[in-house]
């Protein structure tokens, strides 16, 4: 399935076959793709440029099972195969986790 991130600039990062989409919030444009490729041991390897929307899709596409924006400044990335980081100068979008839910009074 579809894997999603949001950056503390509110861009989205999202999963597609052969890599991750970078989607602006406010008019879901497309701003970049990057690319993950198998590389010649068998692993899968990122080629460190942003591609304005590739679309190359086959077979051997290498497809994200998850993405996660981490506060040390990389986009985790997991496949079928492996773990890899991808280093950014973004955060993860904070917001938080602490919330306690008031218990309802019963009358």
């Amino acid at each position: 399935g579809i894997s999603l991130a949001i950056d503390e600039n509110g861009l989205i990062y999202a999963s597609y076959p052969n890599g991750i989409a970078i989607i602006n919030d406010s008019d879901g444009s497309l701003i970049a793709t990057l690319t993950l490729k198998e590389d010649k041991n068998g692993g899968v390897s990122y080629d460190g440029d942003y591609n304005i929307c590739n679309s190359d899709f086959n077979s051997n596409s290498i497809i994200p099972n998850s993405i996660t924006i981490g506060k040390d400044q990389y986009i985790y990335v997991t496949t079928k195969d492996g773990l890899m980081r991808i280093k950014t100068k973004t955060k993860p979008l904070e917001y938080p986790t602490n919330l306690i839910v008031p218990s309802k009074k019963i009358k």
